[in-house]
């Protein structure tokens, strides 16, 4: 179901509660899921999308809040991702190994 584009948090036009608090998360996270690649960078980009939205949290309510966004995109997030070069989806598989962040140069473009 992969198709081209940036459209922040929300999935076919629907917004999540507080959308608008963790919009330019989404927005990296989808420009990560274009840039595509296997299950690990899938799990990077979950990953950083998670951190991004416990970062501009406050209070416990908040925090578990994301981790149920987080978790629903480990789920069903296989289904926008950009799998390339014959990787197959695979929730489970890889742990981030690197150290370091990522920056989003434009929306094509990670920087590692």
């Amino acid at each position: 179901m992969w198709r081209a584009g940036v459209n922040g948090c929300g999935v076919f036009g629907i917004k999540p509660p507080l959308w608008r608090k963790y919009q330019a998360c989404c927005e990296l996270h989808d420009a990560m899921y274009d840039l595509g690649g296997d299950g690990k960078d899938r799990f990077r980009a979950d990953k950083r999308l998670l951190v991004d939205m416990v970062e501009r949290s406050t209070g416990s309510w908040l925090m578990a809040w994301c981790f149920v966004y987080y978790l629903s995109v480990r789920m069903f997030g296989w289904l926008f991702f950009n799998y390339q070069g014959g990787a197959s989806p695979a929730p489970s598989e890889g742990v981030e190994n690197r150290q370091g962040g990522y920056q989003l140069v434009n929306s094509s473009t990670i920087k590692l």
